[in-house]
C-alpha cells in the first residue's frame, strides 16, 4: 500500500469484509451539528435488491449562513462466500465551492478499478468509501482494538486507515441514551481528528461521527432515529 506496510503486517489488516450474520437492512437518520449548533441532517439506508445484491445510500445536507454542502454516496455490493464484494461506487458533492463526482466500478473478473474519468488501476481488494464501515463493525465484534483497513476514498485514491478503540461510553443522542464503542482514526503528522461511535445494541450501527481540525469541531453527526427490517431486529 501507499504507506505503513510494516504496520499492516503487525496489525490486523482486513481484506474483504467477512459477513458475520445475515445483513439487517435499515433506515437511519442523523442530525448534524457544529460546536453545538444544528446545521443539517443526514441519512443512511441499507437496501436488499431483488437480485440478492445490496445498496447502501448515504446523504447529507448542511448549511451555515450563505454556505451549503450536499453529498450523496451510493454503494452497490454483493455478498459471496461470506464476503462483501463491492461492485460500484458513486459519490456526488454539490453546494458552495467546487462540485465533485466519482464513479467507480470494481471489475472482479480483471481485478481492476474502472473509473469514469481517470485511468484504470489494479484492484487489490480495497473496499469503497462506505463499505469499510462494515470492516470496522466486524473488527469490533471480534474484539479487535487496533486494526487497519484498505479502501478507495471518495477522491478515488488508495488509502489505508488505522483505527484504535478508545473506550465504551454512554452517549446522549437525539435518538436517546445509548452505550457505544468509541474508536479513533489514527493519523500521522495531521491536525485532523476523526472519531466514530458504534452501538452493539443496534447491530453495531454507527451512531455518532465527529471531525475536528486544529482543535476546532468541523462536524458532529448524531443518530436521530433508526428502523430495522422487522424480520431481523437486532
Amino acid at each position: 500500500m501507499l504507506r505503513n506496510k510494516l504496520l499492516a503486517t503487525l496489525l490486523l489488516s482486513l481484506p474483504l469484509c467477512a459477513v458475520a450474520n445475515p445483513l439487517c437492512t435499515y433506515v437511519a437518520s442523523y442530525k448534524a451539528y457544529r460546536r453545538g449548533s444544528e446545521l443539517g441532517h443526514a441519512s443512511q439506508q441499507l437496501i436488499k435488491l431483488d437480485n440478492e445484491k445490496y445498496k447502501l445510500i448515504y446523504q447529507s445536507h448542511a448549511s451555515i449562513f450563505i454556505f451549503s454542502d450536499h453529498r450523496k454516496e451510493t454503494s452497490l455490493f454483493d455478498v459471496n462466500d461470506n464476503q462483501y464484494i463491492p461492485l460500484h461506487y458513486q459519490y456526488e458533492r454539490t453546494g458552495t465551492g467546487s462540485d465533485h463526482e466519482l464513479n467507480l466500478t470494481f471489475d472482479a473478473t480483471n481485478k481492476q478499478l474502472v473509473f469514469a474519468h481517470k485511468p484504470v488501476q489494479p484492484w487489490e481488494n480495497e473496499q469503497d468509501n462506505q463499505l469499510y464501515l462494515f470492516q470496522i463493525k466486524d473488527a469490533l465484534r471480534a474484539g479487535k482494538t487496533d486494526f487497519v483497513v484498505d479502501l478507495i476514498s471518495y477522491k478515488g485514491n488508495k488509502e489505508q486507515y488505522h483505527f484504535q478503540v478508545e473506550k465504551t461510553e454512554k452517549l446522549k443522542l437525539p435518538y436517546g441514551q445509548l452505550e457505544a464503542i468509541k474508536i479513533a482514526r489514527i493519523r500521522e503528522n495531521s491536525s485532523r481528528e476523526t472519531y466514530f461511535w458504534f452501538a452493539p445494541s443496534l447491530d453495531m450501527l454507527m451512531v455518532r461521527l465527529q471531525q475536528i481540525k486544529d482543535g476546532d469541531e468541523q462536524a458532529d453527526i448524531r443518530l436521530q432515529s433508526v428502523e430495522f427490517n422487522q424480520s431481523c431486529q437486532p
